[in-house]
Protein backbone atom coordinates (compact mmCIF):
# COMPACT_ATOMS: atom_id res chain seq x y z
CA UNK A 1 0.00 0.00 0.00
CA UNK A 2 1.37 3.39 -0.97
CA UNK A 3 0.44 6.67 0.64
CA UNK A 4 -1.33 7.45 3.88
CA UNK A 5 -5.04 8.03 4.33
CA UNK A 6 -6.06 8.31 8.03
CA UNK A 7 -9.74 7.92 7.15
CA UNK A 8 -9.39 4.40 5.72
CA UNK A 9 -11.19 1.85 7.85
CA UNK A 10 -8.29 -0.57 7.40
CA UNK A 11 -5.86 1.86 9.05
CA UNK A 12 -5.52 0.90 12.70
CA UNK A 13 -3.68 2.71 15.44
CA UNK A 14 -2.78 2.36 19.09
CA UNK A 15 -3.33 5.23 21.50
CA UNK A 16 -2.22 4.96 25.11
CA UNK A 17 -3.30 7.70 27.50
CA UNK A 18 -2.25 8.11 31.12
CA UNK A 19 -2.55 10.94 33.58
CA UNK A 20 -5.03 13.39 35.04
CA UNK A 21 -8.39 13.38 33.29
CA UNK A 22 -8.01 9.86 31.86
CA UNK A 23 -10.22 6.95 32.97
CA UNK A 24 -8.19 3.90 33.97
CA UNK A 25 -8.66 0.62 32.16
CA UNK A 26 -10.60 1.86 29.14
CA UNK A 27 -10.26 -0.10 25.90
CA UNK A 28 -11.81 1.68 22.96
CA UNK A 29 -12.50 0.39 19.49
CA UNK A 30 -12.75 2.51 16.41
CA UNK A 31 -10.00 4.93 17.44
CA UNK A 32 -8.55 6.72 14.42
CA UNK A 33 -5.38 8.76 14.17
CA UNK A 34 -7.51 11.80 13.30
CA UNK A 35 -9.05 11.55 16.81
CA UNK A 36 -5.73 12.38 18.51
CA UNK A 37 -5.72 16.17 17.99
CA UNK A 38 -9.30 16.82 19.18
CA UNK A 39 -8.81 14.58 22.22
CA UNK A 40 -5.49 16.12 23.21
CA UNK A 41 -6.88 19.63 22.74
CA UNK A 42 -9.75 18.76 25.11
CA UNK A 43 -7.31 17.40 27.71
CA UNK A 44 -5.12 20.50 27.45
CA UNK A 45 -8.11 22.84 27.64
CA UNK A 46 -7.30 24.51 24.34
CA UNK A 47 -9.56 25.06 21.31
CA UNK A 48 -9.92 22.15 18.93
CA UNK A 49 -8.03 22.70 15.66
CA UNK A 50 -10.40 24.23 13.10
CA UNK A 51 -9.50 21.72 10.43
CA UNK A 52 -9.73 18.68 12.75
CA UNK A 53 -12.15 16.09 11.43
CA UNK A 54 -11.74 13.54 14.21
CA UNK A 55 -13.80 13.24 17.36
CA UNK A 56 -13.00 13.74 21.03
CA UNK A 57 -12.65 10.32 22.65
CA UNK A 58 -14.99 11.33 25.48
CA UNK A 59 -15.44 7.76 26.70
CA UNK A 60 -11.75 7.75 27.72
CA UNK A 61 -12.01 10.94 29.77
CA UNK A 62 -12.91 11.19 33.46
CA UNK A 63 -16.36 12.67 34.02
CA UNK A 64 -17.40 12.53 30.35
CA UNK A 65 -20.61 10.57 30.12
CA UNK A 66 -21.79 12.27 26.93
CA UNK A 67 -20.49 10.22 23.98
CA UNK A 68 -21.85 12.46 21.24
CA UNK A 69 -19.23 13.87 18.82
Amino acid sequence: MHGFNPRRASMRTLMVLNGPGIQAGQRLSGVRIIDFAPTLAKLLGIPQPRDATGRILKEALVGSRDTSP
